[in-house]
């Protein structure tokens, strides 16, 4: 008791000398000062709690702005402020505990998950050195790194030793998106919640409405089941059905078509885990639906050209344009820019052009035919559209069977823990994890997002959920 008095009085002693010296130099007019008690905040943060810090990035991620769009340094700059710097930061302290105590890691990096990863990684690695442009798939690669290190490594770590942390983190990012989501409808409000305006109501927080729609639907499943469960405290569930009213009211208005697909698609796929469905269950069902599927593909086909509904602010008529390939503008590009990525495939099919390069080669591999009101001749509108198709087009198709085995343990993985699991918080954490996770990769199929801090930190978030749960499995 003591020494706690002692050490709070030298705590309180200095801050009040500091608080003098810092107002005496503002009346002297050195507002840069000003920036003092941050520094000092996070290098505390850096050399004592890094986990604090890593809620700090949690909580700054969906308000997070580009440098360029705050007017630093150049236009069109994608680092994110604050935080990729904060992320950065995190990743070389979290790097050096690896280095100097890696029995704290052991565990993570025996995980088959972790292995898969890294194989990835490693892969994406040799694509970036071979890349027709090196430079711009090295920084892609580095931000590969300090998205995964802080957000998978050290999070499955804290995870580990403190399963209530899980239902911290997700909490507090999704407190500080539902700022983001109220500010998004009262501005989409004074349009009068039209489809059109709801692609760039969400600026500058969103580049466009589909990112937006895809992370609402990501974290819907697990706060239904935080709000619904017994086993979680009466303030965490009034929180999480206020964000869960919150987000599903934004997700209607987000008019993004991909993210209700991939919602509903994801809790079908929950339900049938809850009835006990083992993983070969599902590639079995997968499997049987495919040879159903085929005789009738000319009628299929035929359904898709035939329908001649645009997306419109209309909910059933957008609904509706779902699957038209025929006339709406957004899903014939998004057919565009997948013929692309297979053009580009074919000409690099080993290594790919290199991760990050699809946007700059593109344009070159598009056939007239194919372009759409909304297609430049330079091809300079963005990414393949598919998480998948990206993958085999910057990393060949060695990166794309990596990629989809990452994705495949991740899943296997969690079904069976789940299967397996006797605590009830724990099946909650898995299985909001899981449904979470197939909402992303299910939108995978039309958009990619892995590159953006919003959708990048959370999602390595919820794998990390997996692998610390695992870990204390093996550890009973």
């Amino acid at each position: 008791m003591t020494n706690k008095l002692i050490q709070n009085s030298i705590v309180f002693f200095f801050t009040i000398l500091f608080g003098f010296f810092l107002f005496s130099q503002l009346q002297d007019g050195k507002w840069w000062l000003i920036s003092m008690p941050i520094i000092i905040s996070l290098v505390t943060f850096f050399s004592f709690r890094l986990d604090k810090l890593l809620i700090l990035i949690i909580l700054c991620a969906p308000l997070s702005l580009s440098l360029g769009e705050l007017g630093f340094f150049v236009e069109n700059t994608d680092i994110s402020f604050p935080t990729e710097f904060l992320l950065f930061a995190l990743t070389c302290v979290v790097f050096f505990k690896i280095i100097y105590t890696p029995h704290f890691f052991e565990k993570i990096f025996t995980n088959k998950i972790t292995f898969f990863l890294l194989a990835y990684l490693v892969w994406m690695l040799v694509c970036s050195i071979t890349s027709t442009m090196p430079l711009v798939s090295l920084k892609l690669f580095l931000t590969r790194i300090w998205f995964l290190i802080p957000c998978f490594v050290f999070s499955s770590l804290i995870f580990y030793e403190n399963h209530k942390r899980i239902t911290h983190f997700i909490l507090v990012y999704c407190l500080s998106f539902s700022i983001v989501i109220i500010h998004t409808l009262i501005k989409h409000s004074s349009y009068n919640f039209s489809g059109p305006s709801s692609n760039w109501v969400v600026t500058p927080f969103f580049d466009d409405h589909t990112s937006y729609g895809a992370m609402l639907a990501f974290f819907i499943p697990i706060l239904f089941l935080f709000f619904k469960s017994s086993k979680i405290n009466k303030v965490t569930r009034l929180i999480s059905f206020f964000c869960f009213s919150l987000f599903l009211i934004a997700l209607i208005y987000s008019y993004t078509r991909a993210a209700w697909v991939s919602l509903f698609g994801a809790v079908i796929l929950g339900f049938l885990i809850r009835l006990k469905f083992k993983p070969k269950h599902f590639i079995v069902s997968i499997f049987l639906l495919l040879i159903i599927l085929f005789p009738f593909r000319s009628d299929v086909f035929s359904i898709l050209t035939e329908n001649k509904q645009d997306s419109s602010s209309s909910f059933t008529e957008h609904i509706q344009s779902i699957y038209n390939i025929k006339s709406d503008a957004s899903n014939m590009e998004r057919i565009n820019r997948w013929k692309c990525a297979i053009s580009m495939f074919k000409e690099k099919p080993i290594l790919g052009y290199g991760p990050g390069t699809y946007q700059f080669h593109y344009g070159v591999f598009q056939n007239h035919k194919d372009k759409t009101i909304i297609s430049t001749n330079s091809g300079d509108m963005g990414n393949a559209h598919s998480e998948y198709l990206g993958a085999l087009s910057e990393t060949g198709l060695i990166g794309l069977l990596l990629f989809l085995i990452l994705i495949i343990t991740i899943f296997y993985k969690g079904i069976v823990l789940y299967n397996n699991e006797k605590n009830e918080l724990f099946k909650i954490y898995l299985l909001g994890s899981i449904i979470g996770l197939m909402t992303y990769f299910i939108h995978g199929f039309f958009n990619n997002f892995l590159d953006m801090d919003k959708a990048a930190i959370p999602l390595w978030f919820f794998v990390a959920i997996i692998v610390s749960i695992e870990m204390k499995k093996v550890r009973t």
